[in-house]
């Protein structure tokens, strides 16, 4: 295992953010463009895709990090309410999904310090955590 360096691992938890808040960014593009194609309240979802085109769309969930002793924990904020998406262990860098809102479940779904497992990761991320399910 190769040492740690905090600096690197933090890095790799804002990019991890960056991948949940970008798969969020596409598939509500997607969403208002399948209810475009099915008629549905076409002239509302068409002003959301123009204002999103503009960079001014107020998007709906965010992501954050809350640093404790042991765990980091990717926060992920909707409409005022916040929820643990999951945590990542500090020294080892293995992701867990949630168990509770203060611990992780068991079983390790990936390992950011290792280059395969953070790409892959980063591929299969999803806003609503179905990629922190066992494989």
């Amino acid at each position: 295992m190769p040492t740690v360096v905090k600096s690197d691992l933090n890095v790799y938890i804002a990019s991890l953010c960056e991948a949940l808040e970008q798969d969020y960014r596409l598939y509500t593009v997607k969403s208002f463009r399948r209810y475009i194609h099915l008629g549905d309240e076409t002239g509302h979802f068409q002003r959301q895709l123009d204002a999103i085109r503009e960079d001014q769309y107020d998007w709906q969930i965010s992501y954050d990090v809350d640093y404790g002793r042991k765990y980091a924990k990717i926060m992920m904020t909707q409409g005022g309410s916040r929820s643990v998406h999951c945590f990542i262990d500090m020294k080892t860098g293995d992701v867990y999904k949630p168990a509770s809102i203060s611990k992780p479940a068991k079983g390790i779904r990936y390992n950011l310090l290792d280059s395969s497992s953070r790409e892959e990761c980063y591929r299969r991320a999803d806003w609503s955590g179905g990629y922190l399910y066992s494989r």
